[in-house]
């Protein structure tokens, strides 16, 4: 007997994905229902890039892509590529300042 599919898919945009790994309680639910193979998240390895703004942990980074699926290039690729944003040499209050969603070339 084939795997059921999953019964929802949720596609995460940048602002949606943000809530994901500031910890919004909804979108927490959502990543359980795909950790219970009850739907499938998905987002784009772009919007990864896009959503860093630099006060969210890498641990808990690595926690939320954990619980879903990237598109187009691999999670390695745009994990990559959140790091090279977040290793920009700029003074602290700048540094502060740098957000994928300004930063980021598609």
């Amino acid at each position: 007997m084939s795997a059921r599919p999953p019964l929802r898919i949720f596609v995460l945009d940048c602002e949606v994905l943000s809530l994901a790994v500031r910890g919004d309680r909804k979108m927490v639910a959502r990543l359980d229902l795909a950790t219970r193979g009850e739907a499938e998240v998905v987002t784009s390895s772009t919007t990864v890039v896009e959503a860093y703004n630099g006060r969210i942990t890498e641990q808990r980074w690595d926690w939320v892509l954990s619980k879903l699926s990237v598109a187009d290039i691999g999670k390695d690729e745009a994990r990559q590529a959140r790091r090279l944003l977040a290793d920009v040499k700029l003074p602290t209050p700048l540094r502060r300042a740098i957000s994928g969603h300004f930063h980021v070339v598609e």
